[in-house]
């Protein structure tokens, strides 16, 4: 999401933000199949601008703000440098990104209105592959590997419009309804064999309460359509056409305490339960829960986060139960040296009907160091490990990435 600003001491502002990042990545993969054993290697290097747009104006009650981010991708350096570009993922490979965000407050409502997209050609490897957590909010989950011998530059689709209205119904209540459409996947056929495309509507209702000065309780209730499109492989693992996979309809609810120990601890805890319906798979009734930690001090940031909950498995098309637990840290032992560790294990579990199985692991590690307030470069490395199996694919994957970046970010101007 896009952070907002809100109730400055301005009648009206506008501000923009550039930065730039330059990163370079060395990944070695192997990954061990139905179809054999396939080795893969490539220095990525990517470069990463910024640009955001804020407008702020009634005071700080109304902002709007655009963010264009897209990245520039060469998936192997060392054939680009060679003249050798038999493999396609070695091209150059643009992918143009963005979003908009418009916040307007008033007293008894506030209203959301979100919108992100992505487009282009990008190399499986840099489009799963996830940055370290920085210490804001909660550490998001890795994002599946990709086996080595199913690994491309691939046309890739993503868009997510969102419109939310807060109403404050009193000093300690307030309710509000969401509405959204997600879609993420292969743009075209031949893509579609990477990842299938997944896209449908989802609304929610959130009601918030807060009981104490330490004690909030949230409870949301929903549903969700999504279509999944995906690619019919021959015995070679060759596209041959789309298949459209059985559509997903579910309905769920949740009831999430939180706690504030001070303001340095805070301590989450929610059950649920998701109820889907496919074609193939019938009615499903599957729990969710999650509890997280987070604390918080100037120096030092942590989080922990368990979470179980159905997922939509990209390289199945099934939707079966998932359970993960992530542990990260964010620790700065000096004004200009930082260090960035996270660590996550996720896993099917439950009553699946599907032969499908999915287990994953991913550890990560990175030092920073802050040449000026501007100016930063970082080190680090990723080793990830993951066992998949359905009925197109029986596979582990090992993939070792160590990466090294420069960041320039000078502070925002005003217009």
């Amino acid at each position: 999401m896009l952070p907002f600003v809100a109730h400055l001491p301005y009648a009206s502002q506008t501000t923009v933000t550039t930065q730039v990042r330059v990163e370079a990545r060395e990944r070695v993969e192997s990954s061990e199949s139905s179809v054999g054993q396939t080795d893969d290697a490539a220095l990525e290097t990517e470069l990463a601008p910024v640009l955001r747009f804020d407008h702020v104006w009634t005071g700080g009650n109304d902002h709007l703000a655009l963010l264009y981010t897209p990245r520039f991708i060469l998936p192997n350096l060392v054939n680009a440098v060679s003249g050798d570009f038999s493999d396609r993922r070695s091209k150059f490979s643009p992918f143009q990104n963005g979003g908009f965000g418009l916040e307007v407050v008033r007293p008894r409502w506030r209203l959301s209105l979100y919108g992100f997209g992505a487009y282009g050609s990008i190399p499986t490897s840099a489009l799963l592959y996830q940055k370290p957590w920085n210490g804001e909010g909660l550490p998001a989950e890795p994002n599946p590997l990709l086996p080595a011998d199913r690994a491309a530059r691939f046309t890739v689709v993503f868009y997510q419009p969102q419109l939310a209205v807060t109403f404050r119904l009193n000093r300690f209540v307030s309710l509000r309804p969401l509405v959204r459409y997600n879609a993420f996947g292969g743009a075209d056929g031949e893509s579609r064999a990477t990842i299938p495309l997944t896209r449908g509507p989802q609304a929610e209702l959130h009601l918030d309460v807060r009981a104490t000065k330490a004690d909030t309780f949230s409870t949301l209730i929903g549903a969700a359509y999504t279509q999944v499109l995906a690619a019919q492989l021959d015995v070679l693992g060759n596209y041959q056409f789309d298949r459209e996979g059985a559509p997903i309809t579910n309905v769920f609810g949740e009831q999430r305490w939180q706690h504030r120990f001070s303001s340095r601890a805070t301590a989450e805890l929610a059950v649920g339960a998701n109820v889907a319906d496919t074609r193939t798979q019938g009615t499903k009734l599957a729990p969710t829960g999650e509890a997280n930690f987070q604390y918080r001090r100037k120096n030092l940031k942590l989080a922990f986060v368990a979470r179980q909950a159905p997922w939509v498995n990209l390289f199945a098309g099934e939707y079966e139960p998932r359970t993960s637990g992530t542990l990260a840290a964010n620790v700065d032992f000096t004004k200009q040296v930082y260090l960035q560790t996270q660590a996550t294990a996720a896993r099917t579990l439950g009553d699946l009907d599907s032969i499908s199985r999915y287990t994953l692991g991913v550890g990560d590690l990175g030092v920073g160091y802050k040449i000026t307030r501007e100016i930063t470069v970082d080190l680090g490395a990723r080793l990830g490990i993951q066992d998949l199996s359905n009925a197109n694919l029986d596979s582990t994957t090992t993939q070792f990435i160590v990466y090294g970046g420069f960041q320039y970010a000078p502070k925002p101007f005003n217009l």
